[in-house]
């Protein structure tokens, strides 16, 4: 016999918050134009790019501003890949 396990209270009101976020965002994508889609596609391009650059110069404090640039490229480069 098979036993049906039911989500926590909170397991399940959790789920409805990301479920209405997740729907809202998606409204809102489908509603902007073009050029909105650009613009927002860049700036996340850009904080991500500062992330990394963060994340790199705390594991590696003593690089160079440069060689820190060159190796945000070579990730940003090769995420794709």
């Amino acid at each position: 016999m098979r036993r049906i396990v039911l989500a926590s209270p909170a397991r399940y009101a959790r789920y409805c918050i990301m479920d209405t976020a997740l729907t809202r965002q998606t409204e809102r994508l489908r509603a902007m134009t073009a050029d909105e889609k650009v613009r927002l596609s860049h700036a996340l391009w850009l904080e991500a790019r500062s992330v990394l650059a963060a994340g790199i110069r705390g594991t590696h404090p003593e690089w160079s501003d440069e060689k820190i640039v060159t190796r945000v490229r070579e990730l940003m480069r090769d995420a794709g890949a």
